[in-house]
């Protein structure tokens, strides 16, 4: 099967298009979290240690 791509051509749309995919993504993370067989209590501290390591990482 071929699949064909068209990737946004402007600053604009490409900062668009990595927004709507990092919301994606939070969201399926979000979600396996959720779905995780442990307490609230753990759930919220895996949340908050992902938060942690991309605050590092961007350095706010």
């Amino acid at each position: 099967m071929g699949v064909i791509m068209h990737y946004p051509t402007t600053p604009e749309k490409q900062e668009e298009l990595s927004k709507k995919v990092a919301a994606v993504h939070a969201q399926a993370v979000m979600e396996r979290i959720k779905s995780m067989p442990c307490p609230v209590v753990q759930k919220t501290e895996l949340v908050k240690a992902i938060k942690r390591m991309h605050q590092q990482r961007d350095g706010t």
